[in-house]
């Protein structure tokens, strides 16, 4: 009888327990306030860019662009659309992603947002893949998004206007590191070339390596870095050094951390012939660095430069040092 007192309080117990999952239950996406329903979106779109997961991906940024177009708010289109084009990298899909890309550019400069540059970041990236040479058109229209990327809505200069400016033995090296990708774009007054770089990780763990070894004035270990680097930064370009009086680096991520004046590039240059000189700007200041005539051009600070400045000081001031001493024993011979 005891049992059977407490029964019926067990099966209100287990009851219970069973039905509090369903009430806990979540409520479907879609009847969500909207600002839940993006939030929810955004993430989900995120974590399956994160994996590559091109069908989840395009599925959430392709609902958050509805949920965009519905409502009017541009805020949502330009990212909406980003995603939904980098779920088309991810499928290995060039020209979808490039259509996507540029509908992202185009309603994210009509949004007024604070000039984003993921989308031309990821439209060079597109626009690289889909090249089929070294020149083509989507080489050119990807330096250019890339130089939009690093500037924001900073005025620039056309490539016609740069490379015109440009005089015999000038070469622009210019730079886009992205998250997965690195390329880099070598251009002279008759020809624009671009290249892949090395995975943005070696990159940075090359600066990192360069910029420390540098710090403690350690040569030998700036230029086994340098060795490496050199050649993947400039590509094509080491071809021709020997024929270059000067190069001009436009850097980005991490290498805008490097330290120019230590690059080593006479290995490059042919023998009983000088290495060009090294000047960075950025894409502001490009063409004017351009036109600043080779005798204006500041030296790139570099270690053995002031090295050799104070040997050569501390040299001087031994001879004089040497000069007095033997003046005055001289003197003193009776």
């Amino acid at each position: 009888m005891r049992n059977r007192k407490y029964v019926p309080w067990a099966g209100i117990l287990v009851f219970g327990f069973a039905i509090t999952p369903l009430a806990q239950a979540p409520v479907p996406l879609r009847q969500q306030p909207v600002d839940q329903q993006v939030q929810s979106l955004m993430q989900l779109g995120a974590d399956a860019l994160a994996v590559d997961d091109a069908i989840q991906a395009r599925a959430a940024f392709g609902q958050l662009l509805e949920i965009g177009r519905k409502n009017s708010r541009l805020d949502l289109v330009w990212p909406a659309q980003h995603g939904l084009g980098r779920a088309a990298l991810a499928a290995h899909d060039p020209l979808l992603a490039i259509e996507h890309l540029e509908q992202s550019v185009a309603a994210s400069e009509q949004s007024g947002d604070s000039s984003p540059t993921a989308p031309y970041r990821s439209l060079t990236t597109a626009l690289m893949m889909q090249s089929s040479s070294p020149s083509d058109q989507f080489v050119e229209r990807a330096f250019d998004a890339a130089a939009r990327a690093r500037a924001g809505q900073a005025p620039l200069r056309s490539r016609a206007d740069l490379a015109a400016a440009l005089g015999t033995g000038d070469m622009v090296v210019a730079v886009l590191v992205g998250d997965r990708h690195a390329h880099a774009w070598a251009f002279d007054r008759s020809t624009l070339v671009g290249y892949p770089l090395p995975p943005p990780a070696e990159i940075a763990t090359a600066v990192e390596r360069m910029t420390a070894y540098a710090s403690q004035q350690d040569r030998a270990g700036v230029q086994r870095i340098g060795d490496d680097l050199v050649p993947a930064l400039l590509g094509p370009v080491m071809d021709r050094l020997s024929t270059l009086t000067r190069v001009i680096l436009v850097m980005d991520g991490p290498l805008r951390q490097l330290p120019i004046g230590e690059l080593p590039l006479g290995a490059g240059a042919s023998s009983g012939s000088h290495p060009p000189s090294v000047a960075s700007a950025d894409d502001g200041s490009l063409f004017d660095e351009i036109r600043r005539p080779p005798s204006q051009v500041p030296a790139a600070p570099s270690g053995r430069t002031t090295t050799t400045l104070v040997v050569s000081a501390i040299a001087v001031a031994l001879v004089i040092v040497a000069g007095v001493t033997a003046v005055r024993r001289r003197s003193s011979i009776p």
